[in-house]
């Protein structure tokens, strides 16, 4: 864009930060002088100074009259169709519950959840026995539970999830 200063005043050193490289540069035109900037930088110096004149050619002048003109009568179109908000139909949104057990292996498919479960409860209830017959191992230390585990952190974990409360 070729931009003419037609006043007595000087534009020095005014910062504009290019929006790709974030770098900011000064620019500058003095009284009286043509100079060709890059578009963003030339259409920003003529908004920001009102003084600035835009030099272009006849030809282009007609080329921006014309596209005027279409804007004005309707038949350009732009990029975005703005409508009432009245006459927007949003369609039911289908529930989807994600990915449960049926989804993912069919019906009568476990969770991961509940296999975990299963595994705990066969490692509570399995009680090592001596060649007697006699369980060994950690025995429940609540009063009233008879179960025996094969180490004390399984003991300890179970009597945590069954036998303590919280008030």
């Amino acid at each position: 864009m070729i931009i003419f200063n037609p006043t007595e005043s000087a534009i020095i050193d005014y910062p504009i930060q290019d929006k790709k490289t974030k770098e900011t540069k000064l620019w500058s035109i003095q009284p009286g002088e043509t100079l060709e900037f890059p578009d963003e930088v030339g259409t920003y110096l003529c908004l920001v100074y009102g003084f600035l004149q835009r030099v272009i050619t006849e030809e282009d002048l007609k080329r921006e009259q014309e596209e005027e003109l279409k804007k004005q009568k309707g038949t350009s179109y732009p990029q975005v169709k703005v409508i009432p908000a009245s006459s927007v139909v949003v369609p039911p949104v289908k529930k989807f519950d994600g990915f449960t057990k049926e989804v993912i292996s069919g019906p009568g498919a476990k969770t991961p959840q509940e296999l975990v479960e299963e595994k705990k409860k066969e490692e509570e209830t399995i009680t090592p026995i001596d060649e007697e017959g006699n369980p060994v191992g950690v025995p429940c230390k609540f009063k009233g539970c008879d179960r025996v585990f094969t180490n004390e952190a399984m003991m300890k974990t179970h009597y945590a999830h069954k036998h303590l409360t919280f008030d």
